[in-house]
């Protein structure tokens, strides 16, 4: 891209419309500042068929979040060292952390697994409206105000 890298791209782009991270780059930094820029998903270029990209775009534009298995791995792999080196919120959890309930961490794994409110409804067994209310309590407290974010810091946690 010329005039602009993906991350400043993505940051710009996301208020309006879903972004989907298509990149050779499976660093962890840049996963993590993806999503931060507010993508809701991040594929690996060369590690999908086709049909897999156009999961990934379906599961985007609904809503979702996406990582190719390598960006999933790598960022929970950086989540882990970050634990063992005694971050502060894994020391503590992220229900002290964030002030979440059990429930709300529920939706949370649930979200940063790529679910749809929808689909966290029906897994939960809630209604589509308290799982809205679950999510924007989450949001609050995280301080956040997209999936992308909220993926990004529940994973690092």
């Amino acid at each position: 891209m010329p005039q602009v890298d993906g991350i400043a791209a993505a940051q710009h782009i996301a208020a309006t419309v879903p972004v989907l991270m298509l990149t050779h780059s499976d660093e962890p930094e840049v996963i993590a500042a993806a999503l931060a820029a507010g993508a809701r998903g991040f594929v690996v270029h060369s590690e999908f068929a086709i049909d897999e990209l156009v999961a990934a775009v379906r599961t985007v534009a609904a809503g979702g979040v996406h990582l190719s298995p390598s960006a999933g791995a790598i960022l929970a792999g950086a989540a882990a060292l970050s634990m063992a080196g005694g971050n502060a919120s894994a020391a503590t959890g992220p229900a002290q952390t964030w002030g979440l309930s059990v429930r709300e961490q529920e939706v949370m794994d649930l979200i940063a697994e790529g679910l749809t409110n929808s689909q966290v409804a029906s897994r939960c067994y809630l209604s589509e409206k308290t799982v809205k209310n679950h999510v924007n309590r989450i949001f609050a407290r995280l301080g956040v105000t997209s999936r992308a974010e909220a993926v990004s810091l529940w994973l690092r946690r």
